[in-house]
């Protein structure tokens, strides 16, 4: 049985940035969530045995509306950065808001202007992808994933495309701008490099929690 509880958005304890590991060919990699229960807890399938509790909320056997509703609660931030070559970085932090109704895109350009500037990106507002560094566009989808000011930040391998430095900037962000939003980041990654910035490590070997370090 896997459970994860969170209170209410008016009751959340302080935010932690969580790293989970798990063993590859080159030995035992930091913060790794295997990827399987990532999509059980994002929503991406469905329950099927057992008890998954996130949010407050049991997942297996939750209505198809209490699921809606507990996605707008989660922001992800994916491997590589799914920004669409089409888009702007201000469309692309736009489409963060997209899941949450009309009421909610009424102010969402000064929202992302705000956001993009906290992020370093304040004179690329209307650059698209190619015009941006990998680092910079890694910054978009972290922008994208916090528009929606949610309580959980699922982030799978954030830094894998990214130099040392680019990468540490980018969690060392994502931490902070988590910290002030009080959202807590649950953190999928085999880079060594950014374990000393995690507030707690879980390891886990072939689907067993073998060390939680805090």
């Amino acid at each position: 049985m896997a459970q994860a509880s969170h209170p209410e958005p008016t009751q959340r304890p302080s935010p932690q940035c969580g790293q989970q590991s798990q063993p590859t060919r080159t030995g035992v990699a930091p913060l790794v969530l295997p990827v399987q229960h990532q999509r059980l807890w994002d929503r991406l399938r469905y329950v099927q045995d057992g008890s998954v509790h996130l949010l407050g909320s049991e997942l297996n056997g939750a209505p198809e509306d209490q699921l809606v509703l507990n996605r707008q609660r989660l922001g992800f931030i994916f491997q590589a950065h799914n920004l669409h070559e089409s888009l702007t970085a201000m469309q692309s932090v736009r489409m963060g808001l997209e899941v949450h109704g009309r009421e909610t895109m009424v102010r969402w350009r000064p929202a992302a202007v705000h956001l993009l500037t906290m992020l370093g990106l304040g004179d690329h507002l209307d650059y698209s992808p190619s015009n941006l560094s990998g680092g910079q566009m890694q910054r978009v989808a972290v922008a994208r994933a916090l528009i929606g000011n949610p309580d959980i930040v699922f982030a799978d391998e954030p830094t894998a495309a990214l130099d040392k430095d680019s990468g540490r900037q980018v969690v060392s962000l994502l931490k902070r701008l988590g910290q002030a939003r009080n959202t807590t980041t649950l953190m999928v990654t085999h880079d060594n490099r950014i374990l000393e910035l995690a507030d707690r490590i879980i390891t886990m070997e072939d689907g067993r929690i073998v060390r939680d370090k805090v």
